[in-house]
């Protein structure tokens, strides 16, 4: 129970910092239009600031819970966005590396394993693949339920089109639990830390139906479940990006979930709170850009000294 209570909270984390950067919110051209495309560069190092907090809380029919009252999660990390190259096509490869991450439940402190690094590739719509997700604590999982080669990678996804203030536009992604729909606007421009930002709305719904077997891993047997979970995980949340290249500024966003769990055969019988539970989720989460870098170039061959002094590397900006 507890690790299927662990990799829930693991996933409504998947999501994405600390005190938001000031905002300015600025007037716009009802009539003007942007083209807004996701573009990288080799060497592009973004690092940024990463908080959520949540509150967890079972009820069960007879009133019995295995947690005594709402429980408060928090989390926060340090993120690290490293493109590592281009492909022909466009598409970005990105390496991103979690680090610094600390997460209390009730007020202690959950030790947080090491966390190796995702490889996403990024199309100019900030959809693509992820591979390394299933190294993570409670990854292979979560490998199992989404489709790992068509996710928005990027945490917002841009439109096909130019659009304006008010528009609208989505996408609806495949996975083994069901539709993943994402529904965006364009609300308007603001001024972050002086640069101008595009603000987009964006609303993800995911579905869940998932089989859990007697290891805490996932089934497609439902003879072999030892526990069936259904519901949905839905998050509202606003991006401001770059105008010119999509990235991400600052992100500030609500997240609710309502699960319900269904025990089965000898775990249905064994459990003192009954064979059904119910798991509702609400919090806040926050993201924010903190400096922008380049990783220094691959040595080139040496060349006879001119004796002139090398040439320190550009400092990253800070926001």
């Amino acid at each position: 129970m507890r690790r299927s209570i662990q990799l829930l909270a693991s996933g409504a984390m998947l999501a994405l910092a600390l005190a938001p950067l000031r905002a300015q919110e600025t007037p716009a051209d009802p009539n003007k239009t942007w083209d807004i495309k996701a573009k990288f560069a080799v060497g592009d190092l973004l690092r940024y600031t990463m908080r959520m907090n949540m509150t967890m809380e079972m009820t069960t029919p007879s009133g019995a819970s295995p947690l005594q009252g709402p429980q408060e999660m928090t989390t926060a990390a340090d993120l690290k966005y490293k493109t590592v190259g281009i492909k022909p096509d466009g598409t970005a490869v990105v390496v991103l590396q979690t680090e610094n991450n600390k997460t209390t439940l009730a007020g202690n402190e959950i030790p947080v394993p090491e966390t190796p690094p995702i490889t996403m590739e990024i199309d100019s719509h900030g959809v693509g693949k992820m591979r390394g997700l299933e190294n993570l604590p409670g990854g292979q999982a979560f490998a199992q339920l989404l489709n790992m080669n068509r996710m928005p990678t990027m945490g917002v996804v841009l439109p096909d089109h130019p659009v304006k203030v008010g528009d609208n536009w989505g996408t609806t992604l495949d996975s083994p639990m069901g539709k993943i729909k994402m529904d965006c606007t364009l609300l308007g421009t603001e001024t972050v830390g002086g640069t101008d930002t595009l603000r987009i709305k964006m609303v993800t719904s995911v579905p869940l139906d998932m089989k859990m077997g007697a290891a805490g891993a996932p089934v497609t047997d439902a003879a072999k479940a030892m526990m069936v979970m259904t519901g949905s995980v839905v998050s509202n949340a606003v991006f401001n990006i770059l105008p010119e290249n999509a990235r991400i500024v600052k992100m500030a966003g609500d997240l609710t979930s309502a699960i319900k769990m269904e025990m089965k055969g000898d775990a249905a019988s064994q459990s003192p709170f009954g064979s059904e539970m119910n798991m509702k989720m609400g919090g806040k989460m926050q993201m924010n850009l903190v400096s922008v870098g380049k990783v220094p170039a691959a040595a080139a061959p040496s060349k006879p000294s001119t004796g002139a002094p090398a040439k320190p590397a550009a400092p990253a900006k800070k926001l």
